[in-house]
């Protein structure tokens, strides 16, 4: 199981990367080196909120894990977690890249703290219960 899981969140991640690489030529304004960097981070962060989500919700499911995003439901699958992902990581591509160069970095770091906040409070509750 953790095989097949680990090749889906490789193949997604490498779709994302391709695809921010991609929007990259349509750009209304020029993307610097630290706004791709940023951009980076911040998919990468969405892929891991996915990526530890379904896993902690497989491993534990026997003691009541479930997803507690409000928009999502409790009974979100496995498929629609990822296409939510895939979706917020090219909308949020596409709104960076209409924002000016000068607002583009607010908007990058706002995605990367919500997802770091993310990300960090499922492995703070995976911490949690293998103790």
């Amino acid at each position: 199981m953790k095989e097949n899981f680990i090749i889906r969140w490789i193949i997604t991640m490498t779709i994302c990367t391709i695809i921010l690489c991609a929007s990259m030529g349509y750009a209304s304004d020029p993307w610097s080196k630290a706004d791709l960097q940023r951009e980076v981070a911040a998919i990468t962060l969405n892929i891991m909120d996915f990526g530890t989500t379904v896993y902690m919700r497989k491993e534990y499911a026997n003691r009541g894990v479930y997803e507690a995003n409000f928009l999502l439901g409790r009974d979100v699958s496995d498929l629609e977690l990822g296409l939510v992902t895939l979706g917020s990581s090219l909308l949020h591509i596409k709104l960076v890249d209409w924002l000016s160069p000068k607002n583009r970095p607010y908007a990058q770091w706002a995605f990367i703290g919500v997802k770091g906040i993310a990300v960090g409070n499922t492995l703070r509750v995976w911490v949690g219960f293998a103790f």
